[in-house]
């Protein structure tokens, strides 16, 4: 129905812009119940939202934020000459190394250390 498409498309809304603006994505130990709770949702519906609307699992959908959040400091020659591409991974609350490493190469179809040599070469180029 309309109406149920209108709720999810502001669920859609709620959970971007809670990503986004409080970087939910950085707690390390957020689970898709905690999550729910803190957006007021229940955790079947999130999921059900997650699954059928972005076709992600919950760990995934984190795990893109977090990605994305990673690379955008990537491109920043600044940032990186004082941070580790490890160091970044930690900071957007992956645990472990090889999550992010398989996150980041899904997300980007390369490994976090090749991306960050493409980086340089444009910016070379560019």
């Amino acid at each position: 129905s309309l109406q149920r498409d209108k709720e999810t498309e502001e669920w859609c809304r709620k959970i971007e812009a809670d990503m986004l603006v409080n970087e939910t994505f950085k707690q390390y130990n957020i689970t898709l119940v905690s999550w729910a709770k803190s957006l007021g949702i229940s955790a079947q519906k999130l999921s059900y939202i997650l699954n059928h609307i972005y076709q992600l699992t919950f760990t995934e959908f984190v795990n893109n934020y977090r990605v994305e959040s990673i690379v955008q400091q990537m491109e920043n020659a600044e940032l990186m000459r004082h941070f580790t591409i490890e160091g970044l991974a930690k900071d957007a609350g992956f645990t472990s190394r090889s999550a992010f490493y398989i996150s980041f190469k899904r997300r980007l179809g390369m490994t976090p250390v090749r991306y960050a040599k493409n980086i340089e070469v444009m910016a070379l180029v560019g």
